[in-house]
């Protein structure tokens, strides 16, 4: 029997005034007893609604297996609320309005909407209160018990150490080999990603209280972060 060339993904090309080959609700994985293309096509199930909240636009959705006994933290518009797997909806407090990022230890969250920082207990919301000069907050990070806040239109981070409620002034410190702002920190295992418009490096936790990150040299490379979210 011939294999059917069915399409195995989604395809568009914006010349040629070709099709637009389209895979709905189905997804590919290889199947060695398939011996005529060694393929398996699988149905995705089905969605159904779970729960609408007010507003107009969802600017986060955010869970975290252990932190708030598994509940979700959603920020519509300018409002953030806790939400239960079974449906029940709490309002925590207001944000600023814009696109934001959630970060979280197994007691506390902590949210940057807009340039503004705030951490949550599940129950209250508190503005984080920055260092004089540098309040403007762009992205957060979490790692090894330390929160970590970049400054916008710097290259410069501060991080608060575990039990603190705001950083220290002098608990910051800067991406060293190019001073590119920062746009975001990305944490991949136990390693920090400093990424800036033009520059990317590589930092990890130190376990030295009073320095407790530092750059590993020798890697360094020339690529910039578009946005914080891309």
């Amino acid at each position: 029997m011939p294999a059917l060339p069915l399409g195995n993904g989604e395809e568009f090309r914006g010349y040629g005034q070709l099709p637009h080959l389209q895979m709905r609700n189905m997804f590919i994985e290889a199947d060695p007893t398939n011996t005529i293309d060694g393929q398996v096509r699988l149905q995705r199930p089905g969605l159904a609604p779970f729960l609408t909240l007010p507003g107009k636009a969802i600017n986060a959705v955010w869970q975290q297996l252990g932190t708030f006994n598994d509940d979700y933290l959603v920020v519509i518009d300018s409002t953030l609320f806790r939400v239960t797997t079974a449906g029940a909806v709490t309002k925590i407090g207001n944000v600023n309005p814009g696109r934001a990022q959630i970060v979280a230890s197994a007691t506390k969250a902590m949210i940057v909407s807009g340039t503004t920082a705030y951490t949550t207990d599940g129950i209250t919301l508190t503005p984080v209160k920055m260092p004089t000069g540098y309040e403007a907050v762009s992205s957060i990070a979490y790692i090894s018990g330390f929160f970590l806040l970049t400054i916008a239109k710097t290259n410069r981070f501060y991080w608060m150490a575990p039990g603190e409620s705001f950083p220290d002034p002098l608990s910051f410190a800067s991406k060293e080999r190019s001073p590119d702002p920062l746009i975001n920190i990305g944490v991949v295992g136990d390693v920090l990603w400093m990424l800036g418009t033009q520059s990317e490096e590589v930092w990890v936790p130190s376990g030295d209280i009073a320095a407790p990150f530092q750059r590993i040299n020798g890697r360094a490379y020339e690529n910039g972060c578009a946005a914080r979210d891309a």
